[in-house]
Parts: structure tokens; C-alpha cells; sequence
């Protein structure tokens, strides 16, 4: 068979995974100058750090790292887990190797200086600034400041917590106080990490913060007169829990089990476990000096929804806006993932004709938001996950994990295994279905290239003669 016989039996899957390997195995063993060589680790390293601190992933990182060292012609070895990035470079000669290690400790996610990151590293790919500018540009973009001002966070984690609590099934007041809820837990969390208190203990006191508005609600409306609005003081905790994000660090693990990352999903995992029981010890605690105080404190959470569909598809549009927001979205990425944010929704409840299964129409949900999001990242240079963490906010498992929680709290732990195991179904759904979605833009988008590629070479020998 001739060689363009060949080529023309490869298929998508075939040609992306020679893509691949184009672009991440290894050079030939080449020599660099050791200051040369030096400049590209640090500076491959620095890109690294600053990705991985930002929110990307480890597969991701990885990825980024080996592309600046490629492109400068640096051969190297590199190890990225979800808090450690080992990178070495041995020359031929009789030189001495360079070997970097980096702690990268989880920082504020900000999704538009790891937008930024991205777009140095295509520059490097492409050739288009060497290693002295591109080491400037990174260190610009370490000193930019966030792009949005501390008070339209605020308002940003006001509108979440009224966003969820209305999800949920709250009314005005449910939703009035759900903001404060989470606008004191969004200040605790960031004034106990400044102080550098231990996350067990920054959880479980950010916990208590709903648990204890709940606790006076419920006070308060034993005495309030009949004619002011009631509420529903599990709403409360709710919606304050969900911003403490434990239901997206269950799919940020799920994520990079699935993408072959274990230790990075072990390590991950193991962080959902600390806050879950940093939770239940913030909200066991107040629940007993609740009853101590002679303040009846049923609080069992609730599982429904507003039966509103209009409702609920933007509230999942308005959940996606403010996570953006909170995670340093620009104009265009923010528009971006509240309308992946609304697809999600109506993905979700368009599943209900396929299943009835919760975690099956989250995975479809997931799905449809992934293909959706790897397409316009084709378009608009956007970090896929980016798009794909807070798209999907709205169908996290945070409530779930709450109603698991207090039925630990409650002594049922057979209900509560059932529900924390639906949490971890849901975590996988959401993690698998946007995985498998933007692999399947991938491969379209990887054909669509062959054929343009076909056609472009089918003209050229036409011209040829």
C-alpha cells in the first residue's frame, strides 16, 4: 500500500493521537547551554505554578509545562500533581543536570490569569517571543492585579447564596438571608486563610456561620409576629454550604481520576473528606448549643426544587455567573458560561424523556455542556475548564452533601451512605460527561482538519498539473 493509501485509511482517532504525539514526546537528546537551559526550566516551571495555583488541572499543567520546554528545544522529564511540580533536564555531556521541584499551594482560582497563561504559552509554541519576553510577560501577568474589585465579589457571593436558596425552593426571606450567609462565609474563609488557619478549621468555622443564622431564624420566628414571611432555616445552611464548594472539589477529584491522574485525585479526594469534616463539626457543634440554649433546631435539609422550570434555567445561568465572577472571569468569559450555564439546564430537564436516574441526566447535562464548551474553545482561546467548572455549578453536588452530612449528625448513617454515595455518583457524572463531550468535539474538530488538510492538497496538485 503506497503511503497516501495509507494515509487516507487512518482515521480521526488515528490522526489525533499522531497529533499527540507530535507535540508532547520528546525531543531528540540535544545540548543546550546550561544558562540557556536554565532560563527555559525556570521559566517552564514558573508556567507550571502559576496555571496550577490559577485552577488548572494536573493533566492540563503538565501539558503547558512540556509545551514551553519543547518549543525552546529543552528535552525534559516531568512529574505534575495536583500540589507538586518535578520537572529535570539531563544534557548529554558531562554537565550538570537541572532538576526543579515546585509546592504549588492552592490559591485563589482565577480563571483570567490562567487565560492568560494559556495565551503566553500558544506565543511560545508558535515561536513568537523568546525566552527573555516571554519571562517578562509572565511576570506581568504575576503582578496584574484581579480583575474585578473585592465589592463585585461581594455582590457576586450575595446573588449566589439568593440564587441557590431560590433553586431550592426558598421565598424572599429564605433568599434574603442565604445572601448574608454566604457573603459572611465567602469574608470568614478569606480572612482565616490570610491568617493561615488550618482548612479543617477555616471549614468548620465557615460552616457554623449558616448553621448559626439558622438557629437564630428559628428563634426569632417563635416570638415574630405571624404576618412576617416564614423560612426554611435548612435553605439557609444550604445554600451557605454550597459556597464553601466541597461538591466541586468532589468533581475536580472525579476529574482527574478520570483523566489518569491518581495521586492528584487521591490528594483531591482526601481534601473533600477534611472539608466534609470540617462541616460536620461546625455544624454539629452550633446544632448542640442550639438545643443548650433551648432552641428546637430541626434542620433537616430538603431535596426539591423550584417547580418552576423557566425559574430553575435561570437560576443555573445565574449559579454559572457568579462563580465566574468569583473566579475572575472576564466580559467575554462570563457571558460565555452563563449561557453553557443555561444549555446545562435544559440538557437536564430534556433528559428527563431518556431517564429518570438524577446522576444519568447530570452526566447528559454534562455532556452536552462539554461538547458544547471544547467547540468555543476552539473559537475563542477560553480554558476548557474554565467554562466546564462553573457551567456545571448549578448540578454540583453541594446540597447533597449537606443532607449527607446532617444525617451523620442525626446518627442514620445508613441514609446518610446512600446520600453521600449519591453525591459521589453525581461528582462522576458531571466529571465523566463533560470529560467524554469534549473529547468528542476534539475528534470532530480533528476530522474537520483532515478534510480541510484532504482538500487543500487535493487543489495544490490540481495546480501542479
Amino acid at each position: 500500500m503506497s503511503e497516501s493509501a495509507a494515509s487516507q485509511g487512518r482515521g480521526p482517532a488515528s490522526n489525533a493521537a499522531e497529533t499527540a504525539r507530535d507535540e508532547m514526546d520528546l525531543l531528540p537528546d540535544v545540548d543546550v547551554a546550561a544558562g540557556r537551559a536554565r532560563a527555559i526550566t525556570e521559566l517552564a516551571v514558573r508556567v507550571g505554578e502559576l496555571a496550577l495555583s490559577s485552577g488548572s488541572s494536573a493533566a492540563r499543567t503538565e501539558s503547558l509545562v512540556r509545551r514551553v520546554a519543547h518549543a525552546y528545544g529543552l528535552p525534559v522529564q516531568l512529574d505534575v500533581t495536583y500540589s507538586r511540580i518535578l520537572l529535570s533536564y539531563e544534557p548529554l555531556g558531562a554537565a550538570t543536570p537541572i532538576t526543579i521541584m515546585r509546592s504549588v499551594a492552592s490559591n485563589q482560582t482565577d480563571y483570567d490569569r490562567l487565560e492568560r497563561v494559556e495565551g503566553l504559552v500558544t506565543l511560545v509554541r508558535h515561536g513568537e517571543v523568546d525566552v527573555e519576553t516571554a519571562t517578562a510577560r509572565l511576570n506581568h501577568i504575576v503582578a496584574a492585579p484581579f480583575s474585578h474589585p473585592r465589592w463585585f465579589t461581594r455582590l457576586a457571593a450575595c446573588l449566589l447564596g439568593a440564587t441557590i436558596a431560590l433553586l431550592i425552593g426558598g421565598n424572599g426571606a429564605d433568599m434574603a438571608v442565604g445572601a448574608v450567609s454566604t457573603l459572611l462565609v465567602d469574608e470568614a474563609r478569606r480572612r482565616l486563610e490570610r491568617w493561615s488557619l488550618g482548612s479543617f478549621f477555616t471549614t468548620a468555622v465557615c460552616a457554623a456561620i449558616p448553621t448559626t443564622l439558622a438557629v437564630l431564624a428559628l428563634a426569632v420566628q417563635h416570638w415574630a409576629p405571624t404576618w412576617l414571611p416564614r423560612m426554611d432555616p435548612s435553605l439557609v445552611i444550604a445554600a451557605g454550604m454550597v459556597s464553601l464548594l466541597a461538591g466541586m472539589g468532589t468533581v475536580a477529584a472525579a476529574g482527574d481520576a478520570i483523566d489518569g491522574s491518581f495521586l492528584g485525585a487521591g490528594a483531591r479526594t482526601m481534601e473533600v473528606v477534611v472539608t466534609t469534616g470540617g462541616i460536620v463539626l461546625g455544624l454539629v457543634t452550633t446544632l448542640w448549643l442550639g438545643r443548650a440554649l433551648g432552641v428546637t433546631t430541626q434542620l433537616e435539609p430538603t431535596a426539591s426544587q423550584t417547580p418552576n422550570h423557566l425559574l430553575q434555567l435561570a437560576c443555573s445561568g445565574l449559579v454559572a455567573l457568579c462563580f465566574g465572577v468569583r473566579f475572575m472571569m472576564r466580559a467575554k468569559t462570563l457571558a460565555t458560561t452563563t449561557v453553557l450555564g443555561l444549555l446545562l439546564w435544559t440538557s437536564y430537564l430534556a433528559a428527563a424523556w431518556v431517564t429518570g436516574s438524577h446522576p444519568a441526566r447530570v452526566a447528559i447535562a454534562a455532556l452536552a455542556v462539554g461538547f458544547v464548551a471544547r467547540l468555543l474553545v476552539h473559537r475563542l482561546h477560553i480554558p476548557l475548564v474554565a467554562l466546564t467548572s462553573t457551567a456545571v455549578a448549578a448540578l454540583m453536588p453541594g446540597v447533597m452533601l449537606y443532607r449527607g452530612v446532617f444525617a451523620i449528625t442525626d446518627e442514620t448513617p445508613v441514609d446518610a451512605t446512600w446520600l453521600l454515595l449519591g453525591a459521589t455518583y453525581v461528582a462522576v457524572g458531571l466529571a465523566a460527561g463533560t470529560s467524554f463531550g469534549a473529547m468528542l468535539a476534539a475528534l470532530l474538530l480533528y476530522r474537520r482538519r483532515d478534510v480541510d488538510t484532504t482538500e487543500r492538497f487535493a487543489l495544490v496538485e490540481q495546480a501542479h498539473g
